[in-house]
């Protein structure tokens, strides 16, 4: 995952600690983070986000190697959508499966 974490926090003269004690992680994870080493989880790219006053978008970007592409795109070899590809028959639902006891009284 590519970020903007090192440049956001230089434009608001932030240390990786100052950055950290903020949204309330460890220094390492902001390090971490910004090196590519570790991917944050949703929280925590929101807060980073929210802190610089932007959009998650405008933060963290996924490499193009890591993303799959859209179910509204269309492949090569298909010159349909995924959208105005529907099946003739029904799909028919899968059977719900729970584990554990039931719930009583419910």
């Amino acid at each position: 995952m590519k970020n903007r974490l090192r440049v956001l926090r230089a434009e608001f003269h932030l240390s990786q600690g100052d950055l950290a004690e903020r949204v309330g992680v460890a220094r390492q994870t902001i390090h971490a983070v910004e090196n590519g080493k570790f991917a944050p989880s949703l929280t925590l790219a929101f807060k980073i986000a929210s802190l610089f006053g932007t959009d998650i978008n405008d933060v963290f970007a996924p490499d193009p190697e890591d993303t799959v592409p859209s179910l509204l795109e269309t492949t090569s070899d298909d010159t349909t959508s995924t959208r105005d590809s529907v099946p003739d028959t029904p799909v028919r639902p899968r059977p719900l499966v729970f584990f554990g006891k039931p719930r009583s009284g419910g």
